[in-house]
């Protein structure tokens, strides 16, 4: 063969096939290998944590020169109020203060993510805005990897579950089967539920509209307003957010466990979990505490006699006679467990009452909580997508299923669905708030054996199970495609190059370096209100002004600042920097020059200058 290619002659037929022969091992080696398992789900989740940081890299694609981009994800006034809080950690407190109004509240103990991240940054060196994204980064990929976990826990190896058994004698083959002949009994099996699941659960969105404007298709997708349920977001969202979705999936898995294998030391740990989620965000420890109390209602139920007993005569509950006393004893015990959980867990929350009821600027939680965002039926409907719909079809199984495991994901799958729609007007919470659930998790597990069911009904006559779950699964990939390209194409426009607090120019970079290097720690900052969001973010300073809600009294205040910087009242401007005691006096970008006359009146000395950007300190 090596001879012929020498000397031109083409090699005879036995070396073609001998070639074909090892290019089709290759690939089908390959092809086995891109099949496991492991891989599939590792590139899934790849693929979803590189789409969710594309708008990032877009951000930071577009940077003007001579401009610093500090990793900005979500609004900047929030974002830079969160690297505050882990400033003040980095700087070696505890309990936090507010830098966003000169005044002193008690500190508090909050904002546990951010405390963390602090301490990481002073004990590593690295920047705030990198730590915080890579907690973003970490956060996201241990959520994924819990989720995928759960899913292991509800599609084992072992198939389907026993109560799903039933006589089907008369399909081909006669065999007493759950299975349909073929390639449905393949797809049945645990492994390609799990695969399955894991598209569903990583991918799974919900509808979307088409609209026309100014010859453009504009794409509508539901409930774009609340950023926390895009699916470019949701495994990538606010760090304590996301910390707390991450503690809810694993005090759930650690439930289950410790349910299953009755072992208290894993009832403490899901209970410490569930602690830490409700410190971490209420939110999300309040869905799951509604979650918990649906399950104690299907226990409960199950433990109740006569309906048990009627449950039993029409075969919903296939329990042996002589099981049924001692099956009822463990029901009972499992209530009690979770009852456990709920009681210690949710000290978290009052906890947090208290600290809501003690004072500003921890106070302005309670009135946020009044503003109003309606969810329709329809609109949440549309919004939980094919996943949802995928997933009734499993409903029945999961019912009859005795399995704590399957009752857990049936009382997520509900929990939305009560909470905003039944409960929402007896919780202190905005509607929304009950989105924060992730029930995108049991949507798409159980739309995994919902979609099998589908493929496997419309398959019953005509026996092609695998074009069909195909065609299922090429629909399903379009409609989340077009959802992500749209969250995609939102989110790239919601950035612009020419925001200064956004894309900080230099000179800014190298003043708010100034602050932290050369100011005394809490010292207080006069600026307008941009760099007074951007100063305690980035040096250890108070300022009179910089975050709608932070700041005490914000709209007073505002009007303050605004006639000082329009320099033409000395005497009112010498009054404010006394009642607030402001040390420093922040021109920049958002101000005016400052004129010569107006310092001289106020007593200012100069103490750094670079380009549009002037430091003074008062005496």
């Amino acid at each position: 063969m090596g001879l012929s290619r020498l000397s031109g002659i083409p090699p005879d037929g036995g070396d073609f096939a001998s070639l074909a022969m090892t290019i089709r091992t290759k690939m089908k080696k390959i092809f086995l290998f891109l099949k496991q398992e492991p891989v599939v789900v590792f590139s899934l989740s790849f693929s979803i944590l590189l789409l969710s940081f594309l708008p990032l890299f877009y951000f930071l694609k577009i940077t003007p020169p001579n401009t610093v981009f500090p990793l900005i994800h979500n609004h900047p006034q929030d974002y830079h109020c969160y690297l505050q809080f882990m400033r003040q950690a980095l700087d070696g407190r505890w309990f936090f203060i507010d830098r966003y109004t000169p005044e002193n509240f008690p500190a508090r103990f909050v904002y546990l993510v951010y405390l963390l991240l602090g301490k990481v940054a002073a004990v590593t060196g690295l920047d705030l805005p990198l730590i915080y994204t890579l907690s973003r980064l970490i956060f996201g990929a241990v959520f994924l990897i819990l989720i995928y976990r759960l899913i292991r826990i509800i599609y084992p190896d072992d198939g389907a579950p026993q109560t799903n058994v039933r006589n089907t004698s008369q399909c081909s083959g006669g065999a007493n089967t759950l299975y349909h002949p073929g390639s449905y009994r393949d797809w049945y099996r645990g492994k390609n539920k799990r695969i399955l699941a894991v598209f569903l659960t990583f991918f799974g969105c919900g509808f979307w509209t088409l609209s026309f404007f100014d010859k453009n298709i504009i794409i509508g997708r539901i409930l774009n307003f609340w950023s926390e349920v895009d699916i470019l977001e949701r495994f990538t969202y606010i760090p304590h957010h996301l910390f707390a979705k991450m503690l809810m999936v694993a005090s759930i898995i650690l439930l289950i466990n410790a349910l299953e294998k009755r072992k208290k030391s894993l009832l403490f740990a899901a209970t410490v979990a569930g602690f830490l989620c409700g410190l971490s965000s209420p939110f999300v420890y309040v869905n799951l505490a509604v979650i918990i109390v649906i399950t104690i209602f299907f226990i409960l139920f199950r433990h109740s006699e006569r309906i048990r007993q009627l449950a039993v005569s029409r075969g919903i509950f296939q329990l042996p006679e002589r099981g049924r006393s001692l099956h009822a004893l463990r029901l009972v015990g499992m209530t009690k467990e979770l009852v456990f959980f709920l009681l210690f867990s949710s000290l978290s929350l009052l906890y947090l009452r208290w600290v809501e009821n003690s004072g500003f600027p921890w106070n302005h939680y309670l009135e946020r909580e009044k503003l109003v965002f309606n969810i329709s039926f329809w609109e949440y409907l549309l919004f939980s997508g094919l996943p949802f719909i995928f997933s009734l079809f499993a409903v029945p199984s999961f019912i009859k299923s005795r399995k704590i495991a399957h009752l857990f994901i049936l009382s997520w799958l509900l929990e939305p669905w009560l909470s905003l729609f039944l409960l929402a007007p007896f919780f202190p919470l905005q509607k929304v708030r009950f989105l924060a659930g992730c029930a995108f998790i049991p949507m798409g597990i159980m739309g995994s054996l919902g979609m099998v069911k589908i493929a496997k009904w419309l398959s019953r006559h005509c026996h092609h199970y695998r074009p069909i779950l195909l065609s299922l699964l090429a629909i399903s990939s379009f409609i989340f495609s077009v959802n992500i390209y749209s969250n995609y194409k939102d989110r790239t426009a919601s950035l612009s190059p020419s925001l200064y607090n956004v894309y900080l120019p230099n000179e800014i970079v190298t003043a708010l370096a100034y602050f932290n290097k050369y100011t005394p720690v809490d010292s207080v900052v006069l600026s307008q209100g941009f760099m007074g969001n951007l100063v305690p973010a980035y040096a250890h300073n108070k300022v009179v002004a910089g975050h709608l809600t932070n700041t005490y009294q914000m709209a007073e205040k505002n009007a303050e600042v605004d006639a000082f910087f329009r320099q033409n009242d000395p005497a009112s401007a010498k009054k404010m920097i006394e009642k607030y005691q402001v040390k420093y006096v922040f021109y920049s970008l958002d101000t005016d020059p400052p004129k010569e006359d107006f310092i001289r009146k106020l007593g200012l000395l100069e103490v750094y200058q670079t380009g549009r950007v002037h430091i003074f300190k008062t005496k």
